[in-house]
């Protein structure tokens, strides 16, 4: 076992090659090959499954992209694992992978909200904090009307509820630093009128 300064540099690499898989753009190259057209340029802009599923109209390519875009977590965490022999590759890699697909460097760092990316390792890790967060969100959406606001108020119970369950350090950190970055990706749309083509 390697000590914890020794692992510092394979953190670090399990970080960077996360956030390249993150990056995959699997929105724009689905929406691209099979209608078309980009999702960076119409609808929310955003890239992720909601967006393909608005700009093509087809219910399969949008799940398509979610399950990619889960599936790239996953993946991340588990490259970011081995690459990493320590507990602590899951936050960095998790967190990682997530910021990959809210900033991908592939498309200018233009991508989508980060829930299926984030979610999917989430749900693997422990399911509880996906039905809370989700709760949570469908009450706040009732009173808010604002998916996005509803969302960024919703995630902060994500940290707290691992810690309740009783779950490790490492994965409590999943929960607090991967739902911040998504609260600061959130953030961007706070003001995002619905029902329009384009974001205000």
């Amino acid at each position: 076992m390697l000590g914890p300064f020794a692992l510092l540099p394979h953190l670090f690499l399990a970080g960077v090659v996360a956030y390249l898989i993150g990056s995959l753009p699997t929105g724009v190259l689905l929406s691209r090959t099979w209608a078309g057209v980009d999702p960076r340029l119409i609808g929310s802009a955003h890239t992720g499954g909601l967006n393909v599923l608005r700009i093509t109209g087809r219910p399969w390519l949008a799940v398509l992209t979610v399950l990619v875009d889960g599936a790239k977590g996953i993946i991340a965490v588990g490259v970011g694992s081995w690459l990493a022999p320590t507990p602590w590759a899951l936050p960095v890699a998790g967190v990682m992978a997530a910021v990959g697909h809210c900033w991908p460097l592939y498309t200018c760092f233009q991508g989508g909200m980060g829930l299926s990316t984030l979610g999917a390792i989430l749900l693997f890790v422990q399911p509880v904090v996906i039905l809370a967060v989700t709760i949570l969100w469908l009450v706040l959406y009732r009173v808010t009307r604002h998916s996005a606001r509803a969302m960024l108020m919703a995630m902060i119970i994500a940290g707290p509820t691992l810690w309740l369950l009783g779950e490790s350090g490492p994965v409590v950190a999943l929960g607090v630093t991967g739902c911040l970055a998504l609260m600061v990706r959130h953030f961007s749309d706070w003001h995002r009128v619905y029902g329009k083509q384009r974001i205000e």
